[in-house]
C-alpha cells in the first residue's frame, strides 16, 4: 500500500476554537481499480476516535484538535479488504502520525516564589540564587521552548544570567542599615526572548545578612565623672580612689558602668 499524499499534523493553537476535519493523508492500493472493488480499513491509537479513513477513497481525516504535549504521536495501521470476499488484499501498513508543535505553553517557574539571602557590602557579582522555568512545548523543534531570563523590578541591584537564571548582586557595598529588603520579579520567555514569545514570571524576596561593618561607639548622653574618694591610704600613704570602668557592647550599643576598687 502507498501514501499518495501525507503531512505532519499541526494541532490548533486556540484550543476552543471551532475545528474543521482536515486530511492528513492519503492510502492507495495498487490493487484499487477505482471501480469500488476495494475497502480500506484503520486500526490503532485513536481509530475511530481522533481519526477516520474513508473506507473508498484511503483519505485519513482527523476528526478532533491534538495536543502534543498530550500525545505527541500515533501509531495507525490500514489495510486494503476486497468488497466481495471481505479478505485483505495486501498486508497491514503500519505508519506514524507525528504532532507538530507550535507555541502555546508559556515557561512556567515551578519552585517560585523564591526566598534568598546575600551578605551585605558583597562585591559586584556575589552569587544569590538560581531560579529556572520550565516550558511544555517541543525543545526539538524550533525556538518554542528555548528560555530566556530578564529581570523585570529590582535593577540596579541585582542581574541576572539570560541563559542560566543565575541571580547576582550587580552593585557594590549594599548596606543592610540602609535597605535590608529587595523584591525582584523575574520573567522567563520562550522563543529565545523573541517577539511573540510567551512569558511566565516569578518573584524573589532577597535579604541582605548582617557583617561586622559598624565600629562600637560612644552614644552622646554617656559622661565620665571621677570616683569619690574612698578615705583609704595605700602605698606610701597614697589616697585611693573608686575608678568607674565603661563597658561598651557593640550589639546593643549601650554603656554600662562598673565599679572596681
Amino acid at each position: 500500500m502507498s501514501i499518495l499524499g501525507s503531512r505532519y499534523f499541526t494541532k490548533h493553537k486556540r484550543k476552543r476554537q471551532k475545528y474543521n476535519i482536515k486530511t492528513i493523508m492519503i492510502l492507495h492500493s495498487d490493487l484499487d481499480k477505482g471501480v469500488g472493488t476495494v475497502k480500506y480499513t484503520l486500526s490503532g491509537d485513536g481509530a475511530g476516535t481522533v481519526f477516520t479513513i474513508d473506507e473508498t477513497t484511503g483519505d485519513i481525516h482527523a476528526i478532533r484538535s491534538l495536543d502534543r504535549e498530550e500525545k505527541p504521536f500515533y501509531t495507525l495501521r490500514a489495510q486494503a479488504v476486497d468488497v466481495d470476499t471481505k479478505k485483505p488484499l495486501e498486508p497491514e501498513s503500519e505508519f506514524i502520525i507525528k504532532v507538530q508543535d507550535i507555541n502555546d505553553n508559556e515557561p512556567k517557574f515551578l519552585d517560585g516564589p523564591y526566598v534568598a539571602s546575600v551578605p551585605e557590602m558583597s562585591p559586584v557579582g556575589a552569587y544569590v540564587l538560581q531560579v529556572k522555568a520550565t516550558d511544555a512545548d517541543d525543545p526539538t523543534y524550533g525556538n518554542s521552548a528555548r528560555v530566556v531570563y530578564s529581570i523585570l523590578q529590582g535593577q540596579p541591584y541585582f542581574s541576572i544570567d539570560p541563559k542560566t537564571g543565575v541571580i547576582r548582586t550587580a552593585l557594590p557595598n549594599m548596606d543592610r542599615e540602609v535597605k535590608e529588603q529587595y523584591q525582584v520579579l523575574i520573567q522567563a520567555k520562550d522563543m529565545g526572548g523573541q517577539l511573540g514569545g510567551l512569558a511566565g514570571t516569578t518573584t524573589v524576596n532577597i535579604t541582605l545578612t548582617d557583617v561586622n561593618d559598624n565600629p562600637p561607639r560612644f552614644p552622646k548622653s554617656a559622661k565620665f565623672r571621677p570616683g569619690k574618694k574612698s578615705g583609704l591610704l595605700g602605698v606610701a600613704g597614697i589616697e585611693t580612689f573608686t575608678i568607674p570602668l565603661l563597658i561598651i557592647s557593640q550589639q546593643s550599643q549601650e554603656v554600662q558602668t562598673e565599679k572596681k576598687d
